[in-house]
């Protein structure tokens, strides 16, 4: 807090406030829009997450700016003051200088967090391909949904979040409209034919589908497959805007990894209205980047859409025309 008179302990800063006095402020988003330049420039990379500033009026000098500084994906970051560079990490009496072997151990452990949610992916994926459910899904094709916080796979504090019930409402399965739900040894599981939503217990969340990529075995020519362009952006807009708004209410914290694959689609069409189907699919899995939301604001066709770019092009069109 920017404001603050700090209590001293045996003359050192305690970490305790002792008084609210405010600031002398004129404006108080001018002295906003000076806090944030002095981040930017003097924080190395930037801070993602961006900090966050809230004024309170009412003090003696003027207001106090409270500063929300998230746990960043970028960390650790370096401190440029007086033409000299430092690391810094908090403790509960402040913040201390970092010492070359934590910070080593900083860097390390952020590309750890990463590599964490990269096996995680893969894994599940894996398991997925190889049968391995909670459930039984119907045969064919399959959307794969995952929604990673980045606080979940950071076991230099773990996180575990409640999974109940009560709190399994916000997360449907992506093409449902009624299921069944039950605890499990990963956290807690809805279900139902199509698919369902393993909500795990360290905050991750999962969701597979098969509604949108129909398989019928018993037709003359052959088995017909398909995925249905216009319900599959549909179902998944509407899905990701619900699990991130139950999220958002869960107070899960930012930053989040989206990361999207369809698996079992070797010999699909994709099925567009009122265009001519041009190729079937030639992959047997179709694995699109990950994409990191930093805020909850982030609209879910703005991550949707490079997917289903993605996803036309795979079988000749140059983009996804209906988003």
């Amino acid at each position: 807090m920017y404001g603050i008179v700090e209590a001293q302990e045996n003359g050192k800063n305690s970490g305790k406030p002792e008084d609210a006095i405010g600031v002398e402020a004129g404006n108080a988003d001018q002295t906003k829009l000076q806090l944030q330049q002095v981040i930017r420039v003097g924080v190395e990379p930037r801070i993602i997450p961006e900090v966050s500033f809230q004024s309170i009026e009412g003090f003696e000098r003027g207001p106090v700016f409270v500063v929300r500084v998230p746990r960043s994906i970028a960390r650790p970051h370096m401190v440029w003051l007086s033409k000299r560079s430092q690391f810094y990490a908090r403790s509960s009496n402040g913040t201390y200088p970092l010492d070359v072997a934590e910070i080593r151990a900083a860097f390390v452990g952020a590309e750890e967090n990463i590599k964490r949610i990269k096996r995680f992916i893969n894994e599940r994926i894996g398991k997925i391909i190889a049968g391995e459910v909670p459930t039984q899904v119907n045969e064919g094709g399959k959307s794969v949904l995952h929604i990673l916080p980045l606080a979940s796979f950071d076991y230099s504090q773990p996180q575990f979040f409640d999974i109940s019930l009560e709190n399994g409402k916000g997360f449907p399965p992506i093409s449902a409209s009624s299921w069944n739900s039950r605890h499990n040894f990963d956290g807690y599981l809805l279900y139902h034919a199509n698919g369902y939503t393993q909500m795990f217990r360290n905050g991750a969340l999962e969701a597979v589908d098969s509604y949108c990529t129909p398989y019928y075995p018993g037709k003359e020519n052959g088995p017909e497959k398909y995925i249905a362009s216009q319900i599959l952006q549909e179902h998944l807009i509407r899905a990701l805007r619900n699990y991130l708004e139950s999220l958002k209410r869960r107070q899960v914290p930012t930053p989040l990894y989206f990361s999207y694959a369809l698996i079992d689609i070797k010999g699909y069409v994709l099925a567009v209205k009122g265009m001519e189907h041009r190729h079937t699919i030639k992959e047997s899995h179709l694995v699109f980047p990950a994409f990191e939301i930093n805020n909850y604001g982030v609209e879910p066709q703005q991550i949707i859409k490079p997917i289903l770019d993605m996803l036309w092009q795979s079988v000749g069109y140059e983009k996804c025309y209906s988003l």
